[in-house]
This record gives structure tokens, sequence and C-alpha cells, in this order.
């Protein structure tokens, strides 16, 4: 008990890679009783400190250097990705990505990684995996469709929108999953009788019921941001029309350690959209930001827009050059310039607003997809 009580002292003191190492010989030795009990044990350690900020760090390095994973979120703003370490080894390592379209399809990337020692880096990614879930009228999931690289490449010429690629895509039929599934899940109760199997459908049922009480604590955090978060607050001040949204919240709530992203966009002029990224860290009951990151901002400008079928905008930006980005230090210029780009040297067209285009298809002078911060 004591040799075992040292080793668990050594995981949490030693550095990362000390503690990377202990987890392979922790999960290569031994009977297979206590391989199973520090497999287990593995799997509590990703959540703690001595892990938490290297996997913070791997994690903004797959979105940003992982092509097919920075192209997925690029596409699907507010898709969520995450690792997951399975059979609780680290050298067993995937990324997930997940994104809900037209309120009735999942679609699901997958992509085995591995990462620097450190933890801190993804230094190779395999091929990645696509699958497209449908939801029926009752929540019931139709087959999977899966698919790789050559379809998906398909899919971002189509600039993510999946019903130009597959036929059978209906874009203004959703499903309400939550009420489905939950009358789908009673019904199952009903007619079940196995002891095991209620237990699993009432907690299903109970943690659908909790969306609930999730959306209250994503509106108290997300009106406490805005009035309590300076770049936020001041974001909203000068751009009243902007709009904000966290990116995985329900996920940031059950690990109120972790970081998760906030973003504000505001469209101005009818022509330029400026937008604030940063991450923020939750309060222990989700209703309130505790902390934040560094803010970054992007200035893009339209050139092209067209509304699809579920409503959303499909945009094509100026092909002549990146997004602007800038940080705090160009904001405050902003903000003491009342919201006046101008400061930025970036000439501003008031006058010229993007309207909506009734052409099917953006000008053969753009480029094959748009350009996206």
């Amino acid at each position: 008990m004591q040799a075992t009580h040292e080793r668990i002292l050594a995981f949490i003191e030693e550095d990362v890679q000390a503690t990377a190492d202990a987890f392979r010989q922790a999960t290569a030795a031994g009977t297979d009783e206590d391989r199973l009990l520090w497999m287990d044990f593995i799997q509590t350690l990703v959540g703690l400190g001595v892990i938490r900020e290297a996997h913070y760090e791997a994690r903004q390095d797959a979105l940003a250097s992982v092509d097919v994973i920075a192209d997925f979120h690029a596409l699907y703003p507010e898709a969520q990705g995450a690792f997951v370490y399975h059979r609780s080894d680290l050298n067993d390592v995937w990324w997930e990505s997940g994104a809900v379209l037209y309120g009735r399809y999942e679609l699901e990337l997958s992509v085995p990684v591995t990462l620097s020692q450190d933890l801190r880096r993804v230094v190779e990614a395999g091929e990645p995996e696509f699958t497209l879930y449908e939801h029926g009228e009752a929540g019931e999931p139709v087959e999977p469709m899966r698919f790789g690289v050559k379809m998906w490449e398909k899919v971002k010429a189509a600039q993510g929108r999946i019903e130009h690629v597959f036929e059978q895509i209906t874009v203004d039929d959703p499903v309400d999953l939550e009420q489905d599934l939950i009358a789908l899940y009673e019904q199952q109760l009903a007619e079940t009788d196995d002891e095991h199997e209620r237990t699993a459908i009432e907690f299903l049922i109970q943690t659908l019921r909790s969306a609930d009480e999730i959306d209250e604590a994503h509106e108290a955090a997300t009106e406490h941001a805005v009035e309590h978060v300076e770049v936020i607050h001041e974001f909203h001040r000068l751009y009243p029309e902007a709009t904000s949204s966290f990116g995985g919240f329900a996920a940031g709530w059950a690990d109120a350690q972790e970081m998760i992203p906030w973003r504000s966009e505001a469209l101005l002029h009818g022509r330029y959209e400026l937008t604030l990224q940063l991450d923020v860290g939750l309060s222990e009951d989700g209703r309130r930001i505790v902390r934040t990151g560094e803010p970054v901002f992007y200035l893009n400008e339209r050139r092209w827009v067209q509304r699809l079928p579920d409503g959303r905008l499909s945009i094509w930006y100026d092909p002549t050059h990146r997004p602007q980005q800038f940080g705090a230090e160009e904001w405050r210029k902003v903000v003491a310039a009342d919201g006046d780009l101008s400061v930025l040297r970036f000439e501003v067209i008031a006058d010229e607003p993007i309207e909506e285009s009734p052409d099917p298809a953006p000008p053969k002078a753009f480029p094959a997809q748009p350009v996206d911060p």
C-alpha cells in the first residue's frame, strides 16, 4: 500500500514528461488485475492539473495545425472537438469533432493522433474518418454513413453543405432530438422489466431533462460575460448588433477547470465581419466567467453572400488577402476611436453593403473555397 501511495505522489508531483513515462510503465507491467486498476486510475489522472495544461495546449495546436481538424471547425464554427484517450492509454489517442447540421444530422470526424513527449503538441495525424448520422422522427438513428478523405474533399468544395454531396439530405425538416428521445426512452422504460436496463434508461432521461438547467446556466453565463468581462462588454457597447456564443458550453461546465472558447461577431457597414475570440473559464455552477485568456480579433471583408435553404448564409470573402488579425493593443486603439476601424489603417467602404445574391454560385473569378478566419 505504501508503494502505491508513493507512486500516486510521483504522478502528481513530477512534470508532464515523467507522468507520461509513469503512465506507460504502469500499463505495461504487472498482473492483469494490477493493469486494470492502473488503467482506470490513468483515466482519472487525465483530468488532473498535471495533465490539464498540456491537454489544453495540445487542443489549441490540433485546432490550428492539423489541416482536417482546422477545416472541419472552419466550415462548422459551432462544432465541438476534444481528444479521446482510448483504453486509458496515452499512446492510443484520437481527436474527435462533432457538428449538428440542419437540426437533423450529426457529422463526426475521428482522427488518430500522436502527441509529443510532453503531451503539448500533435506531431502526427493519421487517416481521418467521417460518420454522418441521421435522426428519425422518433429520435431513432438511421444507419450511419461513413466516408473518407476523398468524399470529404467534395464536402469542403461545397463549403460544408452536405446536401450538395449526398442527395438524400433534407435541409428543411429538423428533428426535436431532446423531446423525441425522452418520449422514446419513456416508452422503452414502460416496456422493460430488466432492472439494469431501467436504471440505464432512467439515467438517460434525467440527462436529457437536465438540458433545461444547462440552458439556464448558459443564459446566465452569457449575460455575465457581456456585462462583466471588459473586452466582451466593450465589443457589445461599440457594436450593439453583435452576437456572441460559447463553444462546448456543457462540456466546459462539466469540467469547470477547463477553458472553453467564446466568440463575438459584428457585421459592420453590411460588408465587414469583426470577430472576437478568447478562451474563458466558468464558475463551478457554470453561471459566471471567472477567468479569461488573451483576446484575438479578426477583420474580414465579404464579397458575395447567398441565403441557404436552412436560413444560414453562404459567405465568400475578399480573395486578395487573409483576414486582418490583431490583439489587445490594437483593440485599445479601436475602443479609443469609438469603434472606428480606420485607426488600424484599414480602408473602410461604408456605403457599399454586400447584399444577398440571387445567383446560385459566386463569380468564377473567386477561388474554389472562401477564405475563413
